[in-house]
């Protein structure tokens, strides 16, 4: 469901540029170190965004050094750092819970797929320690979002608040104060958006399978210029609460700089290309 959280880059200092990739790698060495190697398959950008939003709001200070990697060129990365190994264990959970969802809603080659690597996700859950509070608060929030999906009843914003308490309690778990407050706003308002702009790609896919597509209902596809501006803007006010979040934390903490270039440029950035290609050429 994510894939849609990235930096505007044009307006990204290099130095945060830079930072933001030594985030990616340290990340993913954190993963094949300290979960599996097999773990970095689901290593995303989406979770460095996490990692370094979370180092922005505990206020860490991480130590940047070249290591060897994968790639015969030694590459800037990261080193462990708490906020690391808590997004690593939350992409091992994510992880999980998405191939309990298939196994339960998929058929043929796609639950084959999901029963056979759902050992291995478990074993990653066991070995990156995942605090048993958050994993019964983001599966119980995933679970309320699967059983709103299914009531056809219920509406865009209320399956979009479940996601958004899902990411709520993933930005906010183990932060305390003020701190806590900020990730709590921030990620519902970014799990919001990140679940309206996944349903709106997947309505054609939604369409051929006789699935009920709430935004499709809003937003039909393809789009006209009005109804994509007037798309392109609900979703900009989605991520407002987020921003106004996030300009309350101290501008010189480590990563704060690239959360905001995410939240108020790079995602609806993404947003933009995404509805840009679905409306009708005029």
């Amino acid at each position: 469901m994510f894939g849609h959280i990235k930096t505007y880059t044009p307006e990204l200092r290099v130095r945060d540029a830079e930072a933001y990739r030594a985030a990616y790698c340290g990340l993913c060495r954190v993963m094949r170190r300290r979960i599996g190697v097999t773990s970095a398959a689901a290593l995303s950008y989406d979770m460095a965004f996490l990692a370094v939003l979370r180092m922005a709001l505990s206020d860490e200070h991480p130590e940047f050094r070249r290591r060897r990697c994968y790639k015969p060129r030694a590459r800037l990365m990261i080193e462990e750092t708490p906020s690391l190994l808590y997004a690593a264990g939350v992409s091992a959970l994510l992880s999980k819970l998405k191939l309990d969802d298939d196994v339960a809603d998929e058929r043929g080659f796609s639950r084959m797929r999901a029963r056979a690597l759902l050992p291995i996700s478990r074993r990653h859950c066991r070995r990156a320690g995942i605090d048993g509070e958050l994993a019964a608060a983001v599966t119980d929030a995933i679970s309320r979002l699967n059983g709103l999906e299914e009531n056809d009843d219920a509406s865009l914003s209320d399956c979009a608040a479940a996601f958004g308490d899902a990411l709520s309690e993933i930005f906010a778990h183990g932060i305390d104060g003020v701190e806590a407050r900020i990730a709590r706003t921030a990620g519902r308002a970014v799990g919001r958006f990140v679940y309206i702009l996944d349903e709106f790609c997947d309505e054609e896919e939604d369409e051929a399978a006789h699935r009920k597509n709430r935004v499709a209902e809003l937003y039909p596809i393809p789009l006209s210029t009005d109804d994509a501006d007037a798309f392109s803007d609900a979703l900009a006010l989605e991520l407002e609460p987020a921003l106004h979040a996030l300009e309350l934390v101290d501008g010189g903490r480590f990563g704060i700089d690239i959360a905001i270039n995410i939240v108020s440029l790079g995602m609806m950035q993404e947003a933009r290309r995404i509805i840009s290609e679905k409306t009708k050429s005029t």
